[in-house]
């Protein structure tokens, strides 16, 4: 047989199978490998060192992987917590925001309202109605939709509108609106008489 048909025979045997040797899964390694993976992805403090978690055995080590699992849960619902109660801040925030702006708005509609019912009459004109409008659907969603987008672009508005002060010369000014009349004569040259004393 010559050189040249010695190797087409070789080729022809099937060549002896590749036998991959998988990593052990359930090894000290591994173990540690996802205690340091689950730590660093998730931000946990890992206090072992290296040193000690290889001298643990393996029942120390799964131990200390379900401690780390427990801790991300209570991580992650403590986080849910904070971030529902801020949505719930901002929620409550933007409502009394609002509030005040249309609080705001009433007080300046009846201001409008009192001096049309004062200047409109003279030129043959009424102005009824024109607070409850604002009460009435559907101007009182759209106004409220309005307000929203407001505080969403300015949000240094609530700074202001928060304000106990702002909130109370709103109060003021209401008052003072609803309270002044009119009266049938006007006596420009009346003099301010000082009150009478309470007789005991």
């Amino acid at each position: 047989m010559s050189n040249f048909e010695t190797e087409n025979t070789q080729l022809l045997v099937d060549p002896e199978p590749v036998v991959v040797v998988s990593p052990k899964r359930n090894t000290k390694s591994k173990i540690i490998e996802k205690i340091k993976h689950l730590c660093e992805q998730n931000n946990l403090k890992l206090h072992e060192s290296d040193t000690t978690l290889k001298r643990m055995s393996k029942l120390q080590l799964n131990k200390l992987m379900a401690k780390k699992t427990e801790e991300l849960l209570e991580q992650k619902i403590k986080n849910n917590v904070i971030q529902t109660r801020l949505e719930q801040s901002e929620s409550v925030r933007e409502q009394i925001g609002i509030r005040t702006l249309q609080y705001g708005l009433n007080v300046l509609n009846r201001m409008i309202e009192k001096a049309g019912a004062q200047m409109l009459p003279r030129y043959g004109y009424t102005m009824e109605g024109f607070s409850q409008q604002f009460e009435q659907s559907p101007n009182k969603e759209q106004l409220t939709e309005i307000l929203r987008a407001i505080l969403a672009e300015n949000p240094d508005i609530f700074d202001h509108i928060s304000s106990p002060y702002v909130r109370l010369a709103f109060v003021y000014v209401s008052c003072v609106t609803s309270s002044i009349r009119k009266t049938s004569e006007t006596n420009k040259h009346a003099a301010i008489r000082p009150a009478d004393d309470e007789k005991i």
